[in-house]
């Protein structure tokens, strides 16, 4: 069967997945490799992605699902990994033996980025989707305290009761007005909001230069790579790492999901990163 693949999102013309995908099927020299339909961008109102999942999607081998989509997709899976069923979203989903697996790569690519950080105090930054998987990611590698800054507090209680419950849990809700004091010695901040899309300044009331000696900050969205909030860290003297990495990541293993094969990262992270352009902001997806 040839290897038919897509995004399902709204909107999703601002992806680099197609690049990301065409890429990994050449490294690994899928004959299906140049096939024009080999990765297709699918924009899905919200109402309509139940239609989309029964219609266009039965001739696909699997397909990403980006924002709104994520939560709304689960219901769609005949089976969930158990990233996916603890993080409560999906952004993968193939087809096996007849029915949908789902999976959440998100984990993997956003572990992946932090892998080489020895595990302490963070603060993610938001409690949505994205921050989510960053929270099941840090609690699985060991962090021992980590800080979710929203600016709804019963949200952030909400992400933590749902993937650390109980008074003696390492995730611990904070408001925003609380941020400083949660940045206090931390050695990994997280942003995980999109705020930034359309708020330049959204950051600029936190104060990253309480953040431990040589911290490292790391931003999701991945368009432009050099965001206001990268800038404001490196500004504080923290390391900083852009969205364009767990983007690969996430997508690396949802091509190993969709193939049974494992693609070299250098050249598949290379040309998504010729491909970025700076002008069109987006989230990891």
């Amino acid at each position: 069967m040839a290897l038919r693949l897509g995004l399902v999102g709204h909107p999703v013309g601002h992806s680099l997945s197609p690049v990301l995908h065409r890429a990994a099927a050449r490294a690994v020299a899928h004959p299906d490799a140049d096939a024009p339909d080999l990765y297709r961008l699918f924009d899905v109102a919200p109402e309509a992605l139940g239609a989309f999942v029964r219609g266009s999607a039965v001739d696909l081998t699997g397909f990403n699902i980006t924002v709104p989509h994520k939560v709304a997709a689960l219901v769609h899976a005949d089976a969930l990994e158990d990233g996916a069923r603890a993080v409560g979203a999906v952004n993968t989903l193939w087809r096996t033996q007849g029915q949908w697996r789902g999976a959440n790569t998100d984990v993997e690519g956003f572990a992946g980025e932090v892998a080489d950080l020895v595990p302490a105090k963070a603060v993610v930054l938001g409690a949505g989707g994205g921050a989510r998987a960053a929270v099941y990611a840090l609690l699985r590698a060991g962090w021992s305290d980590v800080r979710v800054v929203a600016r709804r507090l019963d949200s952030a209680a909400a992400l933590c009761e749902a993937l650390d419950p109980g008074p003696s849990g390492r995730a611990r809700p904070i408001s925003w007005d609380g941020g400083d004091a949660a940045l206090r010695g931390a050695a990994l901040v997280v942003q995980a909001t999109s705020a930034a899309l359309s708020a330049p300044d959204a950051f600029g009331d936190l104060d990253l230069s309480a953040c431990a000696h040589r911290a490292v900050a790391l931003d999701m969205v991945y368009r432009p790579t050099d965001t206001a909030f990268l800038r404001a860290a490196r500004g504080h003297g923290l390391e900083t790492r852009d969205g364009l990495g767990m983007l690969v990541g996430q997508g690396l293993a949802a091509f190993e999901r969709f193939t049974g094969l494992s693609a070299p990262r250098g050249p598949i992270e290379a040309a998504v990163r010729a491909a970025a352009s700076l002008d069109t902001p987006s989230v990891a997806s």
